[in-house]
């Protein structure tokens, strides 16, 4: 795949991933039943995993650009370095907030105690977790693919030769005489 089709992509399955973290977002928001210390701290976790994407997708926008050819090899590693860290930072705090079995249980947990009102918003709230799974494993199989594509063009090299006919090159004509 070309280079800067491989970065396309990235950009593109980050921005699928930020539109289910925005999803999460807003099933976290949704009109709650009562307080309760889980769904708070849920709901208080979903903006800084908003902006984790939105800073994904700035990196993947600088790689998009340096791998504009001619491609800036050292600046499209740097911002790649950048992104996946991006991605991972996202990865690490969605698995270890909503995403966590520990949540997930007390998410069903909760659905299970409580009323019919809190047994919708904690599906909701499931369901919106589990459609984040998705998108940002396809990013992270992106990333991998983007890497291999940095590595392809940096080590392949190619010679160009110019050459220029001046006229014969040799011993003057000896003829004469």
């Amino acid at each position: 795949m070309p280079l800067e089709k491989t970065f396309v992509e990235l950009q593109e399955q980050l921005s699928q991933c930020h539109e289910a973290i925005s999803h999460l977002s807003f099933a976290l928001d949704a009109l709650r039943p009562a307080p309760n210390e889980l769904a708070d701290g849920l709901r208080d976790k979903a903006p800084d995993l908003v902006d984790l994407s939105l800073v994904a997708i700035e990196d993947a926008a600088i790689c998009r650009r340096a791998a504009t050819p001619p491609a800036q090899i050292a600046e499209l590693g740097r911002s790649l370095v950048s992104t996946h860290a991006d991605v991972n930072g996202l990865a690490r705090k969605l698995w270890a907030s909503a995403g966590s079995y520990e949540a997930m249980t007390e998410l069903f947990m909760l659905g299970r105690r409580q009323d019919q009102d809190w047994r919708g918003w904690t599906l909701g709230v499931r369901q919106a977790v589990d459609r984040c799974q998705g998108p940002l494993f396809a990013a992270m199989d992106s990333l991998t693919g983007c890497w291999q594509e940095i590595l392809e063009h940096s080590t392949s090299s190619s010679i160009s030769i110019k050459t220029t006919n001046v006229g014969p090159i040799g011993l003057p004509d000896q003829r004469a005489g």
